[in-house]
């Protein structure tokens, strides 16, 4: 009889063969003459990718023994009950890779057409043609940077399998001394998925026949999701020997069933994260916002992981976590106990933290059909997920805790109610609780890596510091400086190296840091600012996400091809955007950046040049798609112990302007910043940089600011004329100009060009952004502001 650690294995493996092929065609007649006698007992024409894929399993010294895990590799296109691990793993490979037309069929082997991964981004469509095909570099996943962007012109042949050979090489080198060892524990293959996600992102899972968009990891894993999701759905039958439930379910496949739920899929959503993150006092914030931040996007990774666990599942079950949510492929008979694993976390969530965070739990029983239609799927969880966020905490809400009154008094924490102790670093009173996640932040800036250990659920701990709340899910975080193979790398901008570590670490983790080592403080920070000593803050969002899951790939939408999408936003926002902080701002923080947002704070005069480049390379990343953008606001502080939150939030709602933004010659909306009070468009980003950079010449150059004061006359005559529909006075600006130029001949070169860029004189219009630019150098060119009442939060 086989084991569930045999079907997933076998479905994490199922179509590796196809990345052998590729690199090796040179050993396809040493592979023949190997398994001539399978090839001639299976009746197989030429050498198919699952013959190589036996082949390779057979050949690593700790797999040859798993006979159930080499059936289920070759027979994966077999429906036969005779290798039911084939069967299984092929129904679900099916679901995986629904929109593949060519199930049945093999890669040809003289094919010459590209091999190289199509990158999904370049497919999205909304309103606008997507862009020509954009190819994906072959290579590991983590070594992504500029140069290994998506190009335009795929590689030649001969190139291509020199870096697919070199990939496989190193690949089957590290997995050749890998101990994969048979265990009934599941979370033991979690180093063995790590391993295939570096190696198998970056090549197709299909390229002759099918649309090679979708890397042949998500294919893999999404395989390996439903196959072990049906494995636990039909466990008993498969102890008893019963394999016709396969035949029935390869049925309901081909004839579109929606009656028959056997599967189903779960969505965890975190509630109330803003105000969590940043009810924090000023003193020492930002430890206390990176333990927060980082705090709350591993609880939900634990709390995905801790159901898995609780459900016998795998981690290729987690087919998505960050940014507050997480969705699970599970059994249908899972969704049967929801309810119980949501009063467990209201339990612990409400007694760790009352009512200010939530975790919302919901889920659907879905056929197989419907699994394959996996974008709708998403819209319709996405509203039942939205309707139980009205019905926060109503599997306790009639327990006696959750009415007892929560007793205030002077020496009560601020942040939490709780018994506040002595804290020698501030004289604000703070509880343990609440400090913890100072210490937390503190442990993620001087550690280099990261163990999850696994122990004994304790639901009814004393929550007295952040641990307790990992601990009440069966969880224990460990820090340390020394790798290991199961540790998570903290410090993105180091190579990947499987010696001393299996993955990065999801969430954010790089702070800035000062010449001793320790946690660069705000007023440090603003310290380093050019012109007057603020900081700020640089907030961003993929523009109109949930369109782009929904329509952006057209319609019935395979899991697969979801998967792929969702790790790319991830890629970037997860992994990349992080390694350039760390490279090329490194006076700068991430305290979250994940899905599809991020949140930067810096000295103030950084955090534009940072957007405009962020900016740029998520361009590039996307393919120059019109369809994919990211809208951006910059926040600046009034004073150095200004409130983080307060800024936060002036971000936020430059932000949601931002994405309000209207050109006045379409209508496009959003794919904007907000900045200096403007609302500014990316593609009018350069003259507004030009501009200002003329107005600074002037400045620097005559040490005289009077120039400004002319730029914000003249605006505000703008706008007024603009209100009031009378004609603009645009001789005031160049007499003004004229005069200044009298005055200091040395830049009248400067100044003329000056007016010509800001006045147009064919419709008596004055540049729209001119009073933003003159802010910036406002600020640029001021060693201290003498006038604090005057600077706002733009």
């Amino acid at each position: 009889m086989f084991k569930l650690s045999d079907v997933y294995i076998a479905a994490l493996l199922h179509d590796i063969g196809k990345f052998y092929q590729r690199a090796c065609p040179e050993r396809k007649d040493e592979i023949l003459r190997r398994q001539k006698q399978l090839v001639e007992l299976l009746g197989l024409h030429g050498l198919p990718h699952q013959v190589w894929g036996c082949d390779f399993v057979e050949s690593l010294e700790s797999m040859k023994s798993r006979v159930n895990v080499i059936q289920g590799v070759l027979h994966h296109h077999n429906i036969d009950e005779r290798f039911p691990v084939g069967f299984l793993v092929s129904i679900a490979d099916r679901v995986s890779a629904s929109e593949r037309l060519d199930y049945n069929t093999q890669e040809k082997e003289d094919a010459v057409e590209t091999r190289q991964l199509e990158s999904i981004l370049s497919h999205v469509s909304l309103v606008s043609q997507p862009m020509s095909k954009w190819y994906k570099s072959i290579g590991r996943l983590s070594e992504i940077d500029r140069q290994e962007f998506p190009k335009k012109e795929p590689l030649d042949y001969q190139k291509e399998t020199i870096m697919y050979r070199n990939l496989w090489n190193e690949f089957y080198e590290l997995l050749q001394k890998e101990q994969i060892k048979e265990s009934d524990n599941l979370e033991e293959y979690d180093r063995f998925y790590y391993i295939l996600k570096e190696y198998t992102s970056n090549i197709p899972s299909a390229f002759y026949y099918s649309h090679p968009d979708i890397s042949l990891f998500s294919h893999l894993s999404s395989t390996a999701a439903v196959a072990a999701a049906l494995y636990r759905e039909f466990e008993n039958e498969i102890k008893d020997g019963n394999f016709g439930f396969l035949k029935e379910l390869a049925k309901d496949l081909e004839a579109q069933n929606r009656d028959r739920k056997v599967l189903g899929i779960v969505k965890g959503d975190l509630s109330g994260i803003q105000d969590f993150i940043y009810n924090i006092p000023t003193e020492h914030a930002l430890k206390k916002l990176k333990g927060r931040s980082f705090y709350l996007d591993f609880l939900i990774y634990i709390i995905g992981r801790w159901i898995l666990r609780r459900e016998g599942l795998p981690i290729a079950n987690l087919i998505m976590s960050g940014g507050g949510h997480f969705y699970l492929i599970v059994p249908a008979k899972t969704i049967d106990r929801l309810e119980e694993y949501q009063r467990f976390v209201d339990n612990v969530i409400y007694r760790a933290h009352g009512t200010e965070l939530a975790v919302i739990i919901t889920g659907m029983k879905l056929s197989l059909t419907e699994m394959t239609e996996f974008s709708e799927t998403l819209k319709k969880l996405g509203e039942l997920s939205e309707e139980w966020k009205n019905k926060k905490f109503s599997t306790i809400i009639n327990t006696q805790a959750f009415f007892e009154p929560i007793r205030v008094t002077a020496d009560s924490c601020p942040y939490c109610y709780r018994e506040t102790r002595h804290n020698d670093e501030t004289e604000e009173p703070e509880c343990e609780f609440c400090e913890s996640f100072a210490e937390l932040g503190k442990q993620l800036a001087k550690s280099k890596y990261l163990v999850l250990e696994f122990v004994n659920e304790r639901p009814d701990i004393e929550i007295k510091r952040v641990d307790d709340v990992f601990r009440a899910f069966g969880y224990r975080l460990v820090f340390t400086n020394e790798g290991s193979p199961k540790a998570y790398a903290l410090q993105k901008s180091d190579k990947l190296d499987f010696k001393k570590c299996m993955t990065f670490v999801s969430p954010a983790t790089y702070m800035c840091k000062d010449e001793e080592g320790n946690l660069m403080e705000l007023d440090k920070m603003a310290n380093v600012s050019i012109g007057v000593k603020r900081w700020g803050v640089l907030r961003g969002d993929v523009d109109n996400l949930g369109s782009i899951f929904r329509e952006g790939l057209g319609t019935k939408v395979s899991l697969s091809r979801v998967s792929a999408l969702s790790e790319e936003f991830k890629l970037f926002f997860g992994y990349y955007l992080e390694k350039l902080v760390s490279r090329e701002f490194k006076e700068c923080s991430v305290i979250y950046s994940g899905g599809d947002d991020f949140l930067i704070i810096g000295p103030w005069s950084s955090l534009p040049r940072l957007a405009k480049v962020l900016r740029e390379d998520f361009r590039k990343f996307v393919c120059e798609n019109e369809n994919v953008t990211v809208s951006m606001a910059i926040a600046i502080s009034r004073d150095v112990k200004f409130p983080v939150f307060r800024i936060a939030e002036a971000a936020g709602e430059n932000l949601d302007r931002a994405k309000e933004y209207k050109r006045a010659s379409d209508e496009r909306k959003k794919n904007a910043i907000g900045f200096m009070e403007e609302i500014i468009g990316w593609e009018e980003w350069d003259e507004f940089e030009a501009i200002k950079e003329l107005l600074e010449k002037l400045v620097e150059k005559t040490k005289k600011r009077v120039i400004l004061n002319y730029m914000y006359e003249a605006s505000n005559l703008y706008e007024d004329s603009i209100d009031k529909k009378t004609y603009f006075k645009s001789w005031r600006l160049v007499y003004k100009i004229a005069r200044f130029k009298n005055a200091h001949k040395d830049v009248s070169e400067l100044a003329e060009n000056l007016l010509d860029k800001i006045l147009m004189k064919d419709g008596n219009k004055l540049y729209p952004h001119l009073y933003g630019c003159a802010r910036w150098v406002e600020f640029s060119t001021r060693k201290e502001s003498l006038f604090d009442d005057m600077i706002r939060v733009c």
